[in-house]
């Protein structure tokens, strides 16, 4: 059974999204709303799974995957039927207004099915190729990160900005490990060991959606990976720039949608994440970076 409609926070905690432009308005009002209502099928679906599929060895699909994503489109069809779809689990449609929907409805599965509560639906919307609008929902613990390409980002209705560290052994990072990380393990684990070496710590949440909100909240000072699809990045990366992010590919060059990696910083700290710890370059002594 489809959940009923969860509660949409009230658009006047978001000042700067008072004077949008109608047809921006109207896809965040949306978006808002069928980020909560895909979260309510996760939730309802949480610790009781009856079967795993697989796509290959160890990247999941399960029931809730499905159901989430089902609901994201024909919310979309029915209020906007002109708009594009692309979804991770196969949903479609082209667009033939401009606008169009990229979701991820359970980023984070392997979490999922392990009852590891970091796990997010991520909407992200966009006119003539360009992101618009950001949502990405963690329904275990109620936290709807929300943007508007230049109108700042938002956590449950209170503005958002990336940290202050100013230098590698200031910074937490976050990264992730691709589905073909067996074959790319010797590769992956010499970044981490530059990691370990230079920075105040390394986690991993399991979720793209989550560590890019975590850096646009200034939890974390530095997030990269690669491997990543579009449905991974649209929201999330959003988010994060409108939170003062600097975003790059691992050569430094602009961020692409439909590449594969990247490096996200709060911007103090970005060259010398991609010197040190991506392409492995000697850091700057304690001296010259807290300078």
């Amino acid at each position: 059974m489809v959940p009923t409609a969860a509660p949409v926070l009230p658009q006047h905690i978001f000042p700067p999204f008072e004077t949008l432009p109608g047809p921006v308005q109207a896809r965040l009002e949306l978006a808002m709303r069928a980020a909560r209502d895909a979260g309510a099928i996760l939730l309802g679906h949480l610790g009781r799974l009856e079967a795993v599929e697989h796509k290959s060895a160890i990247d999941l699909v399960t029931k809730a995957d499905r159901e989430s994503e089902a609901l994201l489109q024909s919310l979309v069809a029915a209020s906007f039927p002109g708009d594009g779809f692309l979804g991770e689990e196969g949903g479609s449609a082209a667009s033939d207004s401009g606008w169009d929907w990229i979701v991820d409805p359970l980023d984070g599965t392997t979490n999922f099915v392990h009852t590891f509560p970091f796990f997010m639906v991520s909407i992200g919307v966009r006119w003539s190729g360009a992101r618009t609008i950001g949502v990405c929902y963690a329904p275990v613990h109620d936290l709807l990160f929300v943007a508007v390409q230049g109108a700042g980002a938002f956590r449950n209705g209170q503005p958002i900005r990336v940290s202050r560290a100013a230098a590698l052994n200031e910074s937490l990072v976050c990264t992730g490990f691709p589905y073909s990380r067996r074959e790319l393990v010797d590769d992956l684990l010499l970044k981490v060991a530059r990691v370990l070496r230079t920075t105040r710590g390394l986690r991993r949440t399991g979720s793209a959606c989550y560590d890019l909100c975590l850096v646009a909240s200034g939890a974390i000072d530095i997030y990269f990976e690669q491997g990543l699809k579009p449905w991974d990045l649209c929201a999330g990366t959003l988010i994060a720039e409108e939170a003062g992010a600097r975003i790059t590919g691992y050569d430094g060059g602009a961020f692409e949608l439909f590449g594969s990696d990247l490096v996200v910083t709060n911007g103090r700290v970005h060259d010398v994440a991609l010197d040190v710890i991506v392409a492995g370059a000697t850091a700057p002594s304690a001296a010259s970076t807290d300078a």
